[in-house]
């Protein structure tokens, strides 16, 4: 799936998407039985036509009209394949492990599992994906700026571990799996997409994976750079999601619930609270969704830690800091 973008990647300069996904993919990759489908509208020149023949790449055109819907793009795609088996990939990813693709068939052929994700960072080496969790808002990254260094709270990290959902930028599925739930909902058109389709998929009975054994680059947000959501598939998705919103199975409601989907909010009381209890952020970088939500989450962790007395005299503070806030 590419629109043949370019990315300013700090410390390496301006690198061609499309070309620089698929050089990753041929040159670290250590299975071979594979076949690279390139999905685009219908606009790549001549240069770019030469570079995907001389690496064996097929090309396919999908007759884009706007506005622009993921959905049917992706399900168009679907009808490209010829095998039960398929990864799905953003065009701004960058193979880190070369046996990416070995950790994502070892549990996607399984029968009883539909859809494994991997993990995905940033340039920096931060974490952009390590799994999609349903918070009362809606969905959230877990870890999300988490350093690659760090393997978070409980180790989740660098666990393997079902989800309700794992991103879209890079999903390994079957076709049986997708024949059955029909595809992509393409009411879906730009934002949440991939959760729906995820959700869909375990309603099911299928296990969604994560394996950090798969890693990547994600340079997010490089095909469609927005900088909020889409308002309409926002409500689409909490009117037909809104039962299990906050309900996740595979997220504790003891840690931060606060993310929203329709925007980050803002962080009133940061400052504040480190004034009166100073190094409360270095305590716990555990999860990593908003500022204010891993706030909630650090003094949740640390209040349980401390007798009732203490616990008592802290109400009584945060009450007071609240209404100077």
């Amino acid at each position: 799936m590419t629109n043949f973008g370019k990315r300013d990647v700090p410390g390496r300069g301006t690198i061609h998407l499309l070309k620089n996904f698929i050089t990753s993919i041929k040159d670290k990759s250590t299975y071979k039985n594979y076949n690279i489908i390139v999905i685009d509208n219908d606009n790549a020149d001549d240069d770019m036509k030469s570079f995907l023949k001389n690496n064996d790449v097929d090309l396919i055109h999908y007759n884009f009209e706007p506005p622009f819907n993921f959905s049917s793009k992706i399900n168009f795609a679907f009808k490209q394949v010829k095998t039960n088996h398929v990864i799905c990939l953003n065009d701004d990813v960058e193979v880190i492990t070369p046996d990416w693709i070995e950790s994502l068939l070892e549990f996607s052929q399984k029968p009883e599992i539909g859809i494994v994700g991997g993990r995905l960072y940033f340039a920096d080496l931060k974490t952009q994906h390590a799994g999609v969790v349903l918070l009362e808002s809606g969905p959230a990254h877990i870890f999300y700026g988490l350093p690659k260094s760090e393997i978070g709270y409980a180790g989740y990290c660098s666990t393997i571990r079902n989800y309700l959902s794992v991103t879209g930028a890079v999903m390994a599925t079957r076709m049986d799996v997708v024949n059955e739930i029909g595809g992509f909902d393409e009411t879906f058109a730009v934002d949440y997409n991939d959760v729906d389709f995820n959700l869909r998929v375990w309603e099911k009975g299928y296990r969604i994976v994560y394996t950090p054994h798969c890693e990547m680059f994600h340079f997010e947000g490089s095909t469609l750079a927005r900088r909020v959501a889409n308002q309409k598939d926002a409500d689409a998705f909490l009117k037909r999601w809104n039962k299990i919103l906050g309900r996740d199975p595979f997220y504790s409601s003891n840690l931060p619930a606060s993310y929203s989907l329709r925007h980050r909010e803002p962080n009133h009381y940061y400052n504040a609270i480190s004034y009166f209890f100073p190094g409360l952020y270095n305590t716990s970088r555990y999860i990593s969704l908003s500022n204010q939500s891993l706030l909630k989450g650090k003094i949740l962790f640390v209040i349980r830690l401390l007798p009732r007395s203490v616990k008592i005299f802290l109400k009584k503070w945060y009450t007071i800091l609240r209404i100077f806030i």
